[in-house]
């Protein structure tokens, strides 16, 4: 039963998320040996290069991919932030912007959130 119980602790440790996303890459490295072959580094750091009323768009700044999310309206009629996007890509970038594109969003929709352009 002890055994039982430690084991069960070190478990509950073991899933606790990371400190920050730096800890979170060095995890999903450990966890998978592709990511430790191709040692990509995402940036995350994104700025809103203008905001409209019908569509938002952000930048990723240290490589220069650019990200237009659409605002439409779901079938309840709140304002979201469409999943079609118009992507520019830079040719010469370290990472591509297809990888940026989840977190690209992310930032895009809470930003808009902020701003009142989505519910």
């Amino acid at each position: 039963m002890a055994q039982h119980m430690v084991a069960r602790e070190d478990a509950e440790r073991a899933v606790k998320a990371p400190a920050s996303s730096a800890d979170a890459e060095k995890l999903l490295a450990q966890r998978n040996p592709r990511n430790q072959q191709e040692k990509r580094s995402v940036p995350m750091a994104f700025a809103t290069e203008s905001r409209r009323p019908e569509a938002f768009r952000v930048v990723a700044t240290e490589e220069g991919h650019r990200f237009e999310f659409h605002v439409a309206n779901d079938a309840v009629g709140r304002s979201i932030l469409s999943t079609d996007v118009q992507v520019t890509e830079q040719p010469n970038a370290r990472t591509s912007a297809r990888l940026l594109l989840n977190a690209a969003f992310l930032f895009a929709q809470r930003e808009a959130r902020k701003d009142g352009l989505i519910d």
